[in-house]
């Protein structure tokens, strides 16, 4: 789980710097909208998981029962989401995102309050809080990365969005449950020394109770144990509880850094809104020379694998039959296949780098060439043994 953790976090540090980076030349709505829908990602399925997993294990509510009670979290979002939509079409999203922020780390705060026997009375009112932070937040988020995407780029703008958030809600999960998993250990061995358990011991059960996770009720402890069940469980619960605590104030911390994020990169979006055209423009351009050059180095792995001895006769079957009649009758169709990747497929894949290569360069000088004019027709390669040459 550590490792899975750490793998995690350098994957977000990396592309948050590089995204950060490179959107924030482009349009700063369009890369704050991203980087707060990864942070909400983030911050906003974690709460909801422990909330359920507390009132059922702490509790001793069914799944049914646990369910509902998360349900004023659906219900503000459900209800507060059209009205942000309309509020963002108004005045714009910042205001609404920031405020959603405020809200919902206001209510992950108030959580920190939770204890096991905390009636639901005390709870309903925060949950329907953390739901109306969460649908002033969403709607808002997708209006700006539409408002700062060309119409024509809509499906990529779309698609980034909904990949930082899944992002988000993945990293989030494996973040917050090892964290969890780990205070929850720690916590019931300093619970059990408080009740004069052995330090040893202690630290035993609090090892088997973490490992067993909602299967904790299960666990076969040490028969001398000179602590009573309704005390070893009422230590495991608070353990537990006390875990959640740092879970609601990472998340409540996150919900302010997005607030924050886009109280600062949204202000200037007026003065950015005209340069959104030609970066799409050169996005576009950058884009052909790159799949140009990925089109190249596709070619030449095919050409390498086609000149092998344990080449796919199916392979070269197919470079044979591509141009028919230009070799003689009486080779073998590996024969032909191997020919054809050496005298076509292979010079056509170190033309099309070295296109996209110098176009690039020419781009970033001021012209170039279109990459047309540098890449010869097909119907124009020499026969075997003579294009080289």
């Amino acid at each position: 789980m550590v490792a899975i953790v750490y793998s995690q976090v350098i994957t977000l540090v990396v592309t948050c710097l590089g995204a950060f980076m490179i959107l924030l030349d482009v349009n700063r709505v369009f890369s704050g909208a991203n980087m707060a829908a990864l942070i909400v990602g983030f911050a906003s399925l974690g709460p909801i998981f422990f909330l359920a997993q507390f009132f059922q294990q702490v509790q001793g509510y069914t799944v049914l029962e646990a369910g509902l009670r998360t349900f004023p979290i659906s219900m503000g979002a459900f209800l507060t989401a059209p009205f942000a939509g309309r509020l963002a079409g108004r005045i714009g999203p910042r205001l609404p995102i920031v405020l959603g922020g405020l809200l919902a780390g206001s209510a992950l705060f108030l959580l920190m309050r939770l204890e096991p026997d905390s009636g639901y009375a005390t709870l309903w009112w925060i949950l329907g809080m953390l739901g109306i932070g969460f649908g002033l937040m969403l709607s808002p988020l997708t209006a700006a990365v539409f408002s700062a995407t060309p119409p024509t780029r809509a499906g990529l703008g779309s698609s980034m969005f909904n990949t930082s958030n899944r992002f988000g809600n993945t990293l989030g999960i494996a973040v917050l449950g090892a964290f969890v998993v780990q205070q929850f250990s720690g916590n019931i061995t300093s619970q059990l020394t408080q009740r004069g358990v052995p330090g040893p011991i202690g630290a035993t059960i609090a090892n088997k109770i973490a490992a067993a996770g909602a299967q904790a009720s299960q666990v076969h402890l040490p028969g001398r144990l000179l602590l009573p069940p309704d005390a070893l469980h009422q230590a495991i619960n608070q353990a537990f509880v006390d875990a959640l605590h740092g879970s609601f104030l990472i998340t409540g911390i996150a919900f302010l850094a997005a607030a924050v994020l886009v109280a600062f990169l949204f202000q200037r979006q007026p003065a950015r809104q005209m340069s959104v055209a030609p970066a799409d423009a050169q996005v576009t351009t950058v884009a052909t020379h790159r799949d140009r050059a990925l089109l190249g180095v596709m070619l030449a792995l095919v050409a390498h694998r086609a000149q092998q001895p344990e080449a796919d006769p199916a392979v070269l079957a197919a470079l044979s039959s591509a141009v028919d009649g230009r070799y003689p009758h009486d080779w073998s169709e590996a024969q032909r296949g191997r020919a054809v990747a050496q005298d076509v497929i292979e010079p056509l894949s170190l033309l099309l780098l070295t296109s996209s290569g110098s176009l690039e360069a020419g781009n970033a000088n001021g012209g170039a060439p279109a990459a047309s004019e540098m890449v010869p027709d097909a119907g124009e390669t020499p026969p075997s043994g003579h294009l080289m040459e």
